[in-house]
């Protein structure tokens, strides 16, 4: 949608593609939690399941700081969406009188 005389395109349809990535994103991000303790239980050598577990706790410290990335930013597309609806319901009040 273009704000008339704004200059400004908004893509709304991508805009809310972009959400729904980052959604599935935050949601794999959040559901993998339990995944290294699992591995860990059926690789069946002890070694290789400390290993696993080790892994998987130095991966869950990075996968929460990259989840709260994405969540940050989902949040943030969500806010500029809404602020763009209305700033453009703004600009069409101002210009229809």
């Amino acid at each position: 949608m273009t704000a008339e005389g704004s200059g400004i395109d908004v893509d709304y349809v991508r805009l809310d593609a972009l959400d729904v990535d980052l959604t599935r994103a935050l949601g794999t991000l959040t559901d993998d939690l339990e995944v290294s303790a699992g591995l860990a239980l059926v690789v069946g050598d002890a070694g290789l399941a400390a290993a696993a577990i080790d892994f998987g706790q130095d991966w869950n410290f990075h996968r929460f700081v990259i989840r709260d990335q994405v969540e940050w930013l989902r949040d943030s597309l969500r806010n500029v969406r809404v602020s763009l609806q209305e700033w453009e319901a703004a600009q069409k009040r101002a210009t229809t009188g």
